[in-house]
């Protein structure tokens, strides 16, 4: 159980985004969750605010096609409590870490 939910769905959310800023960020390593296709290993990190710029996210549940869409060139905010993301994969480009800006950047 996490957080009071017995599983997660067996689909994961995909996130797209021009920009993803993650404030007062903690990783707490490789955790596993139930999902109702048995359990998996993910990241887990928890942040104190998200900063989401064009956020688009998608999955399949139910033989449909769920999508959240901002709007473009907005920036959506979850902020106000711990905010908790299991990510089952990672990709994009390090602009900053821990404060600290680059003259270039880093693919991850």
């Amino acid at each position: 159980m996490i957080n009071g939910i017995t599983e997660m769905p067996s689909v994961p959310w995909t996130l797209k985004s021009s920009n993803l800023e993650l404030i007062n960020t903690q990783f707490w390593g490789v955790v596993t969750v139930p999902t109702a296709a048995g359990d998996v290993r993910v990241l887990k990190f928890t942040a104190q605010e998200v900063n989401i710029g064009d956020l688009d996210m998608s999955t399949q549940q139910i033989g449909q096609e769920l999508h959240v869409q901002g709007g473009p060139g907005t920036t959506s905010t979850m902020r106000g409590g711990t905010v908790t993301m299991y990510v089952t994969s990672l990709s994009g480009t390090l602009a900053s870490a821990e404060g600290s800006r680059w003259a270039g950047s880093a693919s991850i």
